[in-house]
């Protein structure tokens, strides 16, 4: 049984989770750049994550009109077990490669990612 089904997330949930496992303290603003969605859309995802016990909203200490998102433990434990999975699925599914395509499937996603990041340095308002 996939993570998703097992604690009934959806893929934006988990996609925002693995946000916070990278960079906890992110504020909603934040989170729907990263995301690509509406502040409000944010606030919807956040408020059933933070009722399944997933993170924690605090008032930011340095701007008391702020709050920042906090994974709690099942929150850290969705997104470990999600990476876990798709890594092995991932290792199941080169099996049935050769050593030559796996390094040709490297390379590809490899220059994928440099023109990714490469894209994103010239949009003025990104931030990796």
């Amino acid at each position: 049984m996939l993570i998703w089904d097992r604690d009934g997330l959806t893929v934006t949930q988990l996609r925002l989770l693995g946000h916070l496992y990278d960079h906890e303290g992110l504020s909603n603003a934040e989170l729907a750049e990263r995301l690509y969605v509406t502040r409000p859309s944010v606030s919807a995802l956040l408020e059933r994550l933070e009722r399944n016990g997933f993170i924690r909203r605090e008032v930011d200490p340095h701007d008391r009109r702020g709050i920042l998102v906090w994974l709690e433990e099942p929150g850290r434990t969705a997104v470990t077990s999600l990476r876990d999975e798709i890594r092995e699925y991932g290792y199941q599914l080169m099996t049935g490669m050769t050593a030559e395509q796996r390094e040709a499937m490297a390379g590809s996603l490899e220059a994928f990612v440099a023109s990714g990041r490469e894209h994103r340095r010239r949009e003025p308002d990104c931030d990796e």
